[in-house]
């Protein structure tokens, strides 16, 4: 299990500072839930994060180790412990590879090995999809089904650190529902810690016990979720809030 430790994290695009001096703290085995409005600034996070993109300054350790600047050899040896999960399950697999090789490049890249048919079929497993699908094309899938390969593929190095990047805003609400159990229970099963980056607060509760509120590239409100939502101090989080569905308007109007 790993320890995330993010301070003064900074980065401009142009004239747009994207991120403004954000410190996060993730624990070992924990899902921290990374909340705000598009262009927030919570996507450019999880890539600085991850090294996919450099940051101005700032420092990103895990487990004490500085993950910037790193290259070659260490670079890749970092990303076997942290992946992503991307928003578009279909834009983030190549169209052009079988759903066998998409779960077959990390072992390539990583291992330098083909993986085993025992082992495709235990990743395809692990995210509830039939092996008889790991000749099929992306195309040939639903959204949810990608999504779960989408999974699977970050899975396949057994990472200790996952960031999940609106992974279920493209889906329908059934198959976003099961989505959500399939990374509970990963996550719990495998003592994951998940980074879970979302604009939808209505399903922040369900997935994560602490949560963090960005807004325009600073985090103003951070805590344990059911204080935070019953008693947010900043008025972002506050409208964020209430902007939440409900229901029954009746409760609104009750609260």
């Amino acid at each position: 299990m790993s320890s995330l430790r993010v301070r003064d994290l900074r980065k401009r695009f142009g004239t747009v500072e994207a991120v403004r001096g954000v410190d996060l703290d993730l624990l070992p085995g924990e899902t921290l839930a990374l909340v705000g409005e598009s262009g927030s600034g919570k996507s450019t996070i999880a890539r600085l994060v991850l090294q996919l993109i450099a940051p101005d300054c700032g420092s990103i350790e895990l487990d004490g180790q500085s993950l910037i600047g790193l290259r070659g050899d260490a670079l890749r040896a970092m990303r076997r412990r942290l992946q992503m999960i991307f928003q578009d399950p279909y834009g983030s697999l190549d169209p052009t590879l079988s759903i066998r090789q998409v779960l077959t490049e990390p072992f390539r890249v990583h291992f330098h090995r083909r993986p085993s048919q025992d082992e495709l079929e235990r990743l395809m497993g692990d995210v509830g999809l039939s092996a008889a699908l790991l000749d099929r094309m992306p195309h040939e899938l639903s959204g949810g089904q990608r999504q779960r390969v989408a999974i699977a593929r970050a899975l396949a190095v057994q990472p200790e650190f996952i960031a999940c990047d609106e992974v279920v805003s493209a889906l329908d609400v059934s198959t976003r529902a099961q989505i959500l159990t399939l990374l509970r229970s990963l996550q719990r099963s495998r003592s994951l810690s998940m980074l879970f980056i979302t604009h939808d607060l209505a399903i922040v509760p369900y997935i994560a016990r602490r949560v963090a509120v960005i807004h325009r590239g600073a985090i103003v409100e951070r805590g344990v979720v059911d204080e935070i939502f019953s008693r947010p101090q900043h008025a972002y989080t506050q409208a964020l809030l209430a902007a939440v569905p409900v229901p029954d308007p009746r409760l609104r109007d009750a609260a």
